[in-house]
Order: structure tokens, then C-alpha cells, then sequence
């Protein structure tokens, strides 16, 4: 019961947030396209409208299967196969998050975030260091832009409150750091803080296939 309470919590607040539904999977449907997608919060019915990022087209939900049977509706959490009507499939990409136009996702090259360094970090992270970034389904390269501070004690579980600074403007990180880091993407990308989001606000960091990071994403920065 102690184990299922927690998971009930975590349901309930996923589907009193905004729609998000990433894509996992596509292939042509005929004059349609076909997504195999996760609600990560909010849900989606039949014949509704939802946005497309960060192409940032519209599409028409034809149908929905989920656990291999035709549904109306696809609610959070769960894993759904979707046919959408009016978007060009060469447009899609995995990654890509489809949401509703009053509560897009924000879409941006560049975020602030909090990471833990690995003990698997051999080379120190300085400013420019490139990495490729894990966001649920999505991977795109990224770089280190500003190291801004190392930390003795991290956000709180929900990515709350401040951060207790050890020190500011650090030279480099190493292994097993607790740090506050500013990334450029090579493309927009769609993520979230992290206490909105949980799913689209964390992220791995990986260096020539090694996870080295992890991390929480604490502010959306605008485009330079």
C-alpha cells in the first residue's frame, strides 16, 4: 500500500497538468502519419486539435489505440498508437511533443539546469565542453555554455528554493560535483522546469556513448 500511494499521487497530479505527448515512433498512415507516443501528463480525444513542437504545426487526432484496441481517449501515463490528420510526416521527428496551443510546451535552445557529474567523468567539463543530451526519446547535441556555480547542497526533490552555492564561476567540473550549468542546444528543443514537468525536465548527459551527468532543468533561458 506504502509503494501504491505514491504512484497513485504521481497519476493523479499527471493528468491534472497540461497535455503532453511525446513521440516515440512514426510511419506513414496513407495521407495520415501514425505516432507511437507516451502521455506524459493531461490526455487526448479523438477528433481534437494539438500542436505540434517544435515544428509548430497543427494536426487533427483521427484515432487512438492503446494496449492494442481502439479508444476515444489516451489519458496519462499510458502508451498510445495515434493517427494524425494534417501535418506533413516528413515534419515529424522522434522527440517531437504534441500539446494544446493555450499550454504549449516552451520550445528554446538554451536552459539552466542543475547537474550531478558521474564518477565516470574522466575529462573535466569546461565552458564549450559538447555532450549528447537524453530528454525521454529525444537526443541532441548540446554544450556546456556557462559554468555558473558548483553547490553544497542541491534544489529541493521538487526543484524548489535555492541552492546552496560552494562556489561561483568554477573553472571546470569533475567527478561526482553537484553543479548549476547553462546548455546551448544545436536546435530548439521542447523541455520544461523541472517542477513542472518531471518527464521533460531531467536529462542525461553522455559523452562518447558514457553517461557522465544527470540533471534537472531549472530555468528556460531565451534564444541569444
Amino acid at each position: 500500500m506504502d509503494d501504491f500511494l505514491p504512484a497513485a499521487k504521481f497519476l493523479r497530479e499527471a493528468r491534472g497538468k497540461p497535455l503532453r505527448m511525446i513521440v516515440n515512433d512514426l510511419a506513414p498512415a496513407g495521407k495520415n502519419v501514425g505516432v507511437s507516443v507516451r502521455v506524459l501528463s493531461g490526455g487526448v480525444k479523438t477528433g481534437s486539435k494539438v500542436l505540434i513542437l517544435p515544428i509548430g504545426d497543427v494536426a487533427v487526432v483521427r484515432s487512438i489505440e492503446v494496449e492494442g484496441s481502439p479508444a476515444e481517449v489516451a489519458g496519462a501515463l499510458e502508451h498510445a498508437e495515434i493517427t494524425l490528420q494534417g501535418v506533413d510526416p516528413a515534419r515529424i521527428s522522434i522527440g517531437s511533443v504534441l500539446c494544446k496551443g493555450k499550454a504549449a510546451v516552451p520550445v528554446s535552445c538554451r536552459f539552466a539546469a542543475q547537474i550531478t557529474t558521474l564518477s565516470s567523468l574522466s575529462v573535466p567539463i569546461l565552458r564549450g565542453t559538447p555532450f549528447q543530451m537524453h530528454v525521454q526519446s529525444l537526443e541532441i547535441p548540446v554544450n556546456a555554455t556557462r559554468l555558473t556555480a558548483t553547490l553544497a547542497k542541491p534544489l529541493s526533490e521538487e526543484g524548489r528554493g535555492a541552492a546552496e552555492v560552494k562556489k561561483e564561476r568554477p573553472r571546470c567540473l569533475t567527478g561526482n560535483m553537484l553543479a548549476l550549468v547553462e546548455f546551448q542546444c544545436a536546435r530548439p528543443v521542447c523541455v520544461e522546469r523541472f517542477e513542472d514537468s518531471r518527464p521533460l525536465g531531467r536529462f542525461i548527459l553522455r559523452q562518447k556513448g558514457e553517461t557522465v551527468a544527470v540533471g534537472i532543468v531549472t530555468a528556460i533561458l531565451p534564444d541569444a
